[in-house]
């Protein structure tokens, strides 16, 4: 069954050159236009909606995350989009993370607990954007810091605690050990609550009288 022709939204936002697709918990598949410049949903029950169009910015990929948020490399923007539902927002720029350049995005990927991975493929580096917008390069053109360079960044793959990059130019792949997760700030703040409640003997559950006066 075809679901998408060139006549896209049939309102002017065309469909060409279709790069590539992703799908949410929904069931909402993503369509994106390179050539076209353009990002459609299509829902379900047969609703068509166009996300994002501008005809001289080449979407390439998608990816959702667990809380069904898009992200959209745009390859003549050298930056990655996130839709959801307060509309759309730049995550990473050609600055990368205002001290490592980004160039030429290649390749994106998204874990299970939401941070991003984006390949540049003219800078030779992988960046990590956390859920709060945080930005590290985690491998730049030096590889392995052993005379493993890195060139052109084109695959990336994720498994438990590792992330894989595949060097085009460079013919080689990378593993690179990820960050062990910490406890997140809600933990924090009911283990410092619980500590309060023990220091003021609420937690008590024979606490002494109080001494009228």
């Amino acid at each position: 069954m075809l679901l998408l022709t060139t006549a896209g939204d049939g309102e002017g936002a065309r469909l060409t050159g279709a790069r590539d697709v992703a799908v949410d918990s929904a069931g909402n598949l993503y369509v994106l236009g390179e050539h076209s410049g353009t990002v459609f949903r299509l829902e379900p029950d047969g609703t068509l909606d166009t996300l994002f169009r501008n005809p001289f910015f080449g979407p390439t990929e998608a990816v959702v995350d667990s809380q069904d948020r898009l992200f959209v490399s745009m390859r003549g923007l050298t930056r990655v989009l996130r839709f959801d539902e307060g509309g759309q927002t730049q995550v990473i720029g050609a600055a990368g993370d205002g001290v490592h350049a980004l160039a030429f995005v290649q390749a994106i990927a998204v874990s299970a607990d939401g941070v991003l991975w984006v390949a540049g493929r003219d800078s030779d580096n992988v960046f990590s954007v956390s859920k709060d917008g945080e930005i590290e390069q985690v491998i730049d053109a030096a590889g392995d810091q052993h005379g493993g360079g890195l060139r052109s960044p084109r695959g990336l793959a994720l498994r438990a605690g590792i992330l894989y990059v595949a060097g085009d130019d460079s013919s080689n792949v990378f593993e690179v050990p990820l960050p062990e997760p910490t406890a997140g700030a809600g933990a924090l703040a009911v283990f410092a609550l619980l500590v309060l409640r023990l220091a003021r003997g609420i937690g008590d559950p024979n606490p002494a009288p109080r001494c009228g006066r």
